[in-house]
């Protein structure tokens, strides 16, 4: 089985690399995929039809699910009734890892907890949800075994993790 993952593209991925980690590709947020920091005072719709959009922003994450991107909700906080409006449009989750691993001692342990309730939420309401590091730097970017404990810790099993990060692949080569 072939894994993917999604980092941000401020920094150089090879492929060497990415096949050290377990992975066939590490797709980077700005170039080789379209996205949207909606955190961002100065965050426009990324150019094209599809794209993540990622931060904390409920208001304008769930704008841009409407224009169907990909949500990456970065403090794991979310109420039923807007997941209900947000899996009604079909919009597909990714888990950003790294939210949690860039926290430290108490933090770290309170978003693994809001994560965990946020992911059994969402797999509750029929939402697909995937993992990815979404990492800033190469400090940060988690082999594929990592991410599938990390996910394992946060009460996922791993052939859900694992079939996600293989379809992490085809969902972004659509895009």
């Amino acid at each position: 089985m072939k894994y993917y993952d999604i980092a941000f593209g401020g920094f150089d991925i090879d492929t060497g690399f990415a096949k050290r980690l377990g992975f066939e590709s590490i797709f980077r947020l700005g170039s080789d995929i379209q996205y949207v920091e909606v955190d961002s005072k100065t965050a426009q719709r990324a150019k094209g039809d599809a794209f993540i959009a990622y931060g904390s922003d409920k208001t304008r994450l769930l704008k841009e699910a409407r224009n169907g991107a990909v949500l990456s909700i970065s403090d794991f906080f979310i109420d039923r009734k807007l997941m209900a409006i947000i899996k009604d449009l079909g919009t597909k989750l990714i888990i950003p890892l790294s939210s949690i691993l860039e926290a430290s001692y108490i933090e770290r342990s309170k978003r693994m907890y809001r994560a965990e309730r946020f992911i059994r939420l969402a797999r509750k309401s029929g939402m697909e949800v995937y993992f990815a590091s979404m990492a800033r730097s190469q400090l940060y970017l988690n082999s594929y075994v990592q991410i599938i404990e990390l996910a394992k810790a946060l009460g996922v099993e791993e052939a859900y993790v694992r079939t996600g990060m293989n379809a992490i692949g085809s969902i972004m080569r659509k895009r």
